[in-house]
């Protein structure tokens, strides 16, 4: 499923973002980003930079790490699954990575959640291992140090939200261990030396911090916080489908598991309360998973509610193996025999494949018509050699990727969509005298000034719109 139609869709802004940085002509440009563009750690342009000059700079190209990465976490959560509850677990919240299609969606797309979701996988994974043996006041293995450590580094490079992570899980494992003062001291030497590491971009991080307004903002925080969780969950499990009866009947279902986990650990304890060890245990763990689910979720609702907005649910994806792992637990738990829990979740997981099938995700375009805007132009550049080519967009390279993989020799003689451009647009026009105006633009589409000054100054040849992307053909009045 991830590797089937990586070229379907057009690439978006977002992943021409992520080329544009990745194709800077040196290592430090790659490293530094620009702030108009790239708010992130470097990693994941370091990352696509390597696979562009292995595979070239197709959209599949450009995709497939996410792709490769997507698909090593579908064993990643069965491993973590097994690993802290059972092999039902595990195999349940792997069908959901497997079969969801917001795992599926960030799995084919040329940004860098999908490979910080299989970094994370592992580095959990690979923490239980150290954990029990810090508990234990013994060494650590050294093959899962170096994994859990290598992972780590990873995440705080490739996205904030990633070295967030890193930050809560050491402070959750100094708290689980405080009574243990070898292992606490051997937590303590491990996170310090992941703090080093990171050390070389705080610089970067901190510019990126004090200027975080400057760039692309991101939607403002709901009011309700409820309401945000609610949406964030039902993205999790309906991801492009939220608005539709059966996205809420499965949402409620999640929320529902995810509260039957927490009583049957409270239950267990009832029916053996003399097992004291074994349901502290279970309380550490429940109490582990829900946090994940919940920390990251608030410190990015709170921070968006008094600054520029981090609160996407792509941000967001660092919690999403505490959601799957409790829904999971939450399914097990029920009193009914294991046999139907198996089949009922197969039924679930059969659904949610056959629902991203017939939802028209392979066929029908989900993503800004970048490629298809820019295709009208360069099909027809022959036909109007003296023309100049205008766009509005976000960024003035929004469209550079598919000029220049078309072979273009048109690029961006100007950005104009709001009202202060038309007197640059018309001194543009008076000085250059362009028979043609090849215009492009996407959302947020130009003002509606702006448009009434093209409709009077310049004759409409015309126009083909496509999903939040629209290509013009003008002529100059005379």
């Amino acid at each position: 499923m991830r590797l089937y139609g990586l070229s379907n869709q057009s690439l978006w802004f977002d992943e021409v973002c992520s080329w544009h940085t990745a194709m800077q002509p040196t290592f430090a440009g790659i490293w530094s980003g620009d702030i108009q563009w790239n708010m992130y750690p470097p990693l994941y342009g370091l990352v696509l930079r390597a696979a562009i000059e292995l595979f070239g700079s197709a959209e599949w190209a450009l995709r497939l790490p996410s792709a490769i990465t997507g698909i090593a976490a579908i064993p990643l959560m069965y491993l973590l699954g097994a690993r802290i509850f059972s092999d039902a677990e595990g195999l349940i919240a792997a069908g959901f990575s497997a079969f969801s299609m917001f795992t599926l969606y960030f799995a084919q797309e040329a940004r860098p959640y999908a490979i910080l979701l299989c970094c994370l996988l592992t580095a959990v994974l690979s923490w239980t291992y150290l954990y029990e043996a810090w508990a234990q006041n013994r060494n650590a293995p050294r093959f899962e140090l170096v994994t859990c450590f290598a992972a780590s580094v990873c995440m705080a490079y490739l996205h904030y939200f990633g070295l967030l992570f890193v930050l809560l899980h050491g402070l959750a494992t100094f708290a689980l261990l405080a009574t243990t003062r070898r292992g606490l001291n051997r937590a303590i030497a491990f996170y310090a030396g992941t703090a080093i590491a990171f050390t070389p971009w705080l610089p970067s991080m901190a510019w990126h911090l004090r200027h975080q307004s400057e760039g692309p903002q991101n939607p403002p925080v709901e009011s309700n916080v409820a309401v945000s969780f609610w949406e964030y969950l039902n993205s999790l499990f309906n991801h492009g489908q939220t608005a539709t009866l059966l996205a809420l009947i499965v949402t409620a279902s999640a929320l529902f598991f995810i509260v039957v986990a927490a009583i049957r650990v409270r239950a267990q304890f009832r029916h053996n309360s003399e097992d004291l060890v074994n349901y502290s245990a279970r309380i550490v763990l429940f109490g582990s998973l829900l946090a994940w689910l919940l920390l990251p979720f608030l410190i990015a609702y709170v921070k968006s509610s008094v600054s520029a907005s981090v609160f996407t649910h792509r941000n967001l994806i660092v919690s999403l193996p505490a959601v799957y792992l409790l829904v999971a637990r939450g399914m097990t738990s029920l009193p009914i025999p294991a046999r139907v829990i198996h089949v009922g979740a197969a039924v679930v997981l059969i659904a949610m494949s056959a629902r991203t099938i017939t939802s028209g995700y392979y066929t029908a375009p989900h993503k800004d018509q970048f490629r298809e805007a820019v295709a009208v132009v360069t099909n027809q550049e022959a036909q109007y050699p003296n023309a100049a080519l205008v766009v509005y967009a976000q960024l003035p390279f929004a469209f550079d990727y598919y000029l220049e993989r078309f072979g273009s020799t048109l690029r961006p003689a100007l950005v104009g969509g709001k009202e202060k451009d038309i007197e640059t647009m018309r001194a543009f026009v008076r000085d250059r005298k362009p028979a043609y105006i090849w215009y492009l633009c996407t959302e947020p589409f130009p003002q509606n000034g702006f448009v009434d000054y093209l409709n009077t100054d310049f004759r409409v040849v015309g126009v083909q719109q496509f999903l939040r992307a629209n290509a013009m053909l003008l002529q100059p009045k005379t």
